[in-house]
């Protein structure tokens, strides 16, 4: 899974769970869209949501398991939460390790 389509996978989560809250889909999300900070389209509600919908899709897609909201994630000093294109670059490295610890164990 690339970022790209980790980048699609996320913004395809915001939309479902705006869409979900107030009925309608946002046009304008992209690498660049903010999830945390100023201007961002998620309460703190929401990003659980978006987090936890992200980690079904990943595994729904992969057969791996991810974990997003671990003390990984909160202790780095730049948050992998800023962005979508910051959390997909997250998450394929999570990807990467799961991949080379199950190629390590054979």
């Amino acid at each position: 899974m690339n970022n790209e389509t980790i980048s699609q996978l996320i913004q395809e989560s915001i939309a479902d769970y705006l869409e979900s809250r107030d009925g309608s889909r946002p046009r304008d999300l992209s690498p660049t869209t903010r999830l945390l900070g100023k201007d961002c389209v998620l309460d703190s509600i929401g990003l659980v949501s978006v987090l936890v919908d992200v980690e079904q899709r990943v595994s729904d897609a992969t057969d791996r398991g991810i974990c997003l909201m671990d003390d990984r994630a909160m202790s780095q000093s730049r948050s992998p939460f800023r962005s979508v294109q910051s959390l997909s670059e997250f998450i394929a490295a999570l990807l990467a390790e799961s991949l080379e610890l199950i190629c390590n164990a054979k």
